[in-house]
């Protein structure tokens, strides 16, 4: 099984990384309205933001927003710095509480199992972000990609209000960690292979992105039906 605090400080000490040595001006390709200085500032407050809900157990968004919070540093480095800090804290919080208890998401689950879960693949996108901005990219650990497609499905696709699934059957596959996921009409998952209107076959990593659309694949608009997840 996954050790997603673990995975967390991994990729969170990557990005953190190479964001001290990247050009805070550069452009992010994968997120063309961002600079790197923007991709930092966006991963140290969503990290800010889960760490401060699970500490303080927020269920309600307006507790959050009593809460009196960091200004973010005009100064590059200082941003990196704030920016490991939080990661930092957040992982701590995360490795210390009760993965049971009641906090606020987006989603339909609303626990801190959920954030631990799911802040694993928001690192490790931005990761890949930061690093392809800077000239080249290293691929997501097949492990960390496994868990995170698995989360994508089950959890964070269905909690976009905007879903709509097609009526395609998709089948996705794993080249590395040989997983497999069916996606029916209905948007049950299940975990076997089988007839399908749309085949995703590729390592974990590939897959992942491409599911958060860094990576172009034949068919993914039958996953997603058009939707964008930064």
């Amino acid at each position: 099984m996954l050790d997603h605090v673990a995975a967390i400080r991994s990729e969170s000490d990557a990005f953190y990384d190479a964001a001290a040595k990247a050009d805070p001006d550069a452009r992010v390709p994968s997120c063309p309205e961002w600079s790197v200085r923007d991709l930092v500032l966006h991963l140290a407050q969503v990290q800010y933001f889960w760490g401060a809900l699970v500490s303080h157990g927020i269920t309600d968004l307006a507790q959050f927003n009593e809460l009196e919070h960091p200004t973010p540093p005009d100064d590059y480095q200082a941003l990196v710095a704030l920016g490991r800090e939080m990661a930092e804290r957040m992982a701590s919080t995360l490795e210390t509480t009760d993965q049971s208890a009641e906090v606020w998401s987006w989603s339909s689950q609303h626990d801190v199992a959920f954030v631990t879960r799911h802040q694993v693949q928001e690192v490790a996108i931005h990761r890949w972000d930061l690093e392809n901005a800077s000239g080249g990219a290293s691929d997501i650990a097949s492990e960390v990609a496994d868990d995170s497609i698995d989360e994508f499905l089950r959890v964070s696709l269905p909690s976009r209000d905007d879903w709509k699934r097609g009526m395609d059957i998709v089948h996705l596959h794993t080249t590395d960690t040989n997983r497999d996921w069916l996606l029916e009409p209905s948007g049950t998952v299940e975990d076997r292979g089988g007839s399908a209107d749309v085949t995703l076959s590729a390592s974990a990593s590939d897959l992942l992105l491409a599911l958060y659309r860094r990576v172009p694949m034949d068919g993914i608009d039958a996953v997603l039906g058009g939707l964008a997840f930064s």
